[in-house]
């Protein structure tokens, strides 16, 4: 059995990821503590959610990647954006993703948005 992939073995995961439980992903932390600019929190989205490599990085392609998960109805998803700041800035991301949480609702897929 490879142990690599047990809960709570979290060598060699990039900052800010959470350690993966049983086949698929279903839940996700991003660490947002301390980041002031649009850029620096979507970069941070971007590698917590694994997004591919020509991600734009604003918040269209930021709607775009949300809504092209490989999420499958019949399983709900959990994203927490840790420590967003209370600011336009932190509105405009949180509103994308409540965008994208619509947008999988109406295809029958659960995904709660947790703003801490």
């Amino acid at each position: 059995m490879n142990r690599k992939a047990a809960a709570g073995d979290t060598a060699g995961q990039a900052p800010g990821k959470t350690p993966v439980r049983g086949p698929a992903r279903t839940a996700w932390r991003i660490e947002l503590k301390g980041l002031k600019s649009r850029e620096s929190m979507l970069k941070t989205i971007a590698q917590t959610l694994d997004f591919p490599a020509h991600f734009g990085g604003n918040l269209d392609a930021l709607y775009d990647c949300l809504t092209d998960m490989p999420f499958k109805t019949g399983v709900a998803y959990a994203v927490e954006l840790a420590d967003l700041p209370r600011a336009p800035i932190g509105d405009s991301v949180h509103a994308v993703f409540a965008d994208a949480a619509e947008f999988w609702r109406d295809k029958g897929v659960t995904v709660a948005i947790r703003r801490d």
